[in-house]
């Protein structure tokens, strides 16, 4: 892996196995565009816009291969209170949070009906109401659940079942914080590597804990402690 700081002390470059991922700052260090491959992401104060081609929006589409689709900026992710709204499935997605912050579970209501259905889920479908001389026509099919995404941690961030980011436009997950393309998460002053659970620089205020290693992550005890902003051992 190779990374590129600019003055900011934040990698604007990192290349890791022939994948280049760029990141664009503003002066304050607020992370503003992300690149990683021929997708881009923009940044408003929580809003999110990606590049997003016409295929992705319909399910009917991405059944059929469109090689010369052009994407386009769109807004994708609204953040809520209780989680975020994905404009592209038109759905609210409510974040189920532990103590740490961490998103353990995400999932939404499609059929408002107060229940949320399992990944997937059997339901039998009639063309007409019930009838005891003249049964109705009647299929069986499986339809996709509510639960969009079940999230487990090892102690320092780690996820159980590591799976590409990709499958998901909402990518906050450990500490709530934004997991990249890399295996790191961003923490905004600096990026995280839950593999090893060490940081990538040295702790900026770390003449105010010499007792601790300025790379390591919460003083060594993430059950209890979390880091808001990676300013901070």
């Amino acid at each position: 892996m190779n990374l590129q700081y600019p003055n900011l002390n934040l990698p604007n470059q990192i290349n890791q196995n022939a994948q280049l991922a760029q990141n664009v700052y503003r002066a304050d260090g607020t992370k503003v565009k992300k690149l990683f491959g021929d997708i881009e992401t923009n940044y408003l104060d929580g809003f999110q816009y990606k590049s997003t081609k016409p295929s992705e929006g319909s399910p009917w589409r991405r059944l059929c291969s469109y090689p010369n689709e052009v994407a386009v900026m769109k807004l994708r992710i609204i953040p809520t209170s209780e989680g975020y709204f994905d404009v592209l499935t038109n759905q609210y997605i409510y974040n189920y949070k532990d103590h740490l912050g961490n998103v353990r579970l995400s999932y939404s209501d499609t059929n408002k009906d107060g229940f949320v259905q399992p990944r997937q889920y059997f339901s039998q479908q009639c063309d007409e109401p019930w009838n005891p001389f003249f049964p109705p026509n009647c299929i069986s099919i499986w339809k996709p659940g509510e639960i969009v995404e079940v999230n487990n941690y090892y102690p320092f961030g780690l996820m159980h079942n590591y799976t590409a980011t990709t499958q998901n436009a909402y990518q906050y997950k450990y500490n709530g914080k934004e997991l990249q393309e890399t295996g790191m998460y961003d923490y905004g002053a600096r990026m995280y590597m839950p593999d090893i659970g060490r940081w990538g620089v040295v702790d900026p205020m770390a003449e105010d804990m010499r007792r601790y290693s300025p790379n390591n992550y919460a003083f060594d005890n993430p059950v209890n402690f979390i880091d808001r902003d990676g300013n901070a051992t």
